[in-house]
């Protein structure tokens, strides 16, 4: 359920930023002045950035949960079957006495 919830988190912040980088588009549509211009390209340059890393983080939250619902893909090592555990010290005939 916290999985679902930080996913959607970060659908809902993924639209958050492409509503302002559309927003930012139009508004250097518009700009005639260079330094806001280059403002504005960088202030776009910093949301396209952290579309990605919420893209990125996305995918791994769904490799996550996913992975975590089944499908035995990985082999899961052998458990041993018994056998006889010696923790004294072996080389005094006397140890444990």
């Amino acid at each position: 359920d916290a999985l679902m919830a930080e996913l959607k988190g970060l659908k809902d912040e993924q639209d958050r930023l492409e509503k302002e980088k559309k927003d930012l588009d139009e508004r250097l549509k518009n700009v005639t002045d260079e330094t806001e211009k280059q403002r504005l390209l960088a202030e776009k340059a910093a949301l396209d950035a952290q579309l990605a890393d919420n893209t990125k983080k996305q995918t791994r939250t769904r490799k996550t949960s996913g992975g975590s619902s089944g499908g035995g893909d990985d082999p899961k090592p052998e458990k041993s079957k018994g056998g006889i555990t010696v923790k004294k010290n072996v080389d005094d005939p006397l140890d444990g006495l």
